[in-house]
């Protein structure tokens, strides 16, 4: 009787244990694996700091006077210095959103700084000698929607003590599709999918399971509006198959195919993918 009664109890333990660790395993997966695996879709940035010049990924070029590159920054003490910074590269789908040039001032030393899309000047700002932050999304830089790379330009020049430039931020935004709830539990009613459209486009969103097979289709084609940013466009999905059927638990891709009307646009067409944990 002794041992009957410490099967059961060991029995209903076992099941106690395994009912928390699934859930456990589900809060796991869900914040390590699907939460990373998702922000990339929002915005990111490209930064130039004295610590990472080397490996920020872009690349420099010099003429006139020395570049002295220290933990104070980036400056001149002697004559003017020409540096040109490339690559600033994004995917389509993405749009340039800020550059922030962060410095600490000097006395009698300035910069001057220029944006070229290709070999046009599409900004610029001289003699300056404080911080400057561009709103790279205002109208002079409409040709960047249709480019992926912009290239910098400062000019460095001395005076009594040097400007010194401590920090190149330039951040971007796009690839805006989102779902919520995340994970989505099918019992608690519908998903709603967020998305962006740059331009006046058409768009098809359709759900897909791990195997990559398509689930269904929300709509395709459909045309939507420029503008609005992100946010203003919604869909959701109800957690049923084209047959009408609840999916099962597991893993699920929600895919956008974004197709600008003009198609001159390229810069605006994107595909994007968000991967959500589906249960009942």
């Amino acid at each position: 009787m002794v041992k009957t009664t410490r099967i059961i109890h060991n029995t209903a333990f076992s099941v106690i244990l395994s009912a928390k660790f699934r859930i456990y395993l589900l809060y796991f997966i869900v914040f390590f694996s699907f939460s990373g695996l998702n922000s990339h879709l929002y915005a990111g940035t490209i930064q130039i700091t004295p610590s990472n010049y080397s490996t920020a990924g872009l690349y420099y070029s010099t003429s006139g006077g020395n570049l002295i590159n220290d933990a104070t920054g980036f400056y001149t003490n002697t004559s003017t210095v020409e540096w040109i910074i490339s690559g600033f590269n994004i995917k389509y789908g993405q749009q340039w959103a800020n550059l922030k040039v962060t410095v600490t001032p000097g006395s009698g030393s300035t910069f001057d700084l220029y944006i070229y899309s290709g070999s046009q000047a599409i900004y610029s700002s001289i003699t300056q000698n404080k911080s400057q932050n561009i709103d790279m999304t205002a109208s002079n830089f409409a040709s960047l929607k249709n480019t992926s790379a912009f290239t910098l330009k400062i000019v460095l020049n001395p005076g009594t003590t040097p400007v010194k430039i401590t920090d190149i931020t330039a951040t971007y935004t796009g690839n805006s599709l989102y779902c919520f709830p995340s994970p989505y539990q099918i019992a608690n009613g519908s998903m709603t999918l967020v998305f962006e459209v740059l331009s006046e486009s058409k768009v098809t969103l359709e759900i897909y399971d791990s195997r990559g097979r398509l689930v269904k289709t929300l709509f395709t084609d459909k045309l939507f509006a420029a503008g609005g940013g992100r946010g203003s466009n919604t869909s959701t999905w109800d957690g049923k198959d084209s047959t009408g059927r609840k999916v099962n638990t597991g893993v699920y891709n929600a895919v956008i195919r974004v197709n600008p009307a003009n198609a001159s646009l390229i810069k605006d067409k994107y595909i994007s993918t968000f991967r959500v944990l589906v249960y009942r």
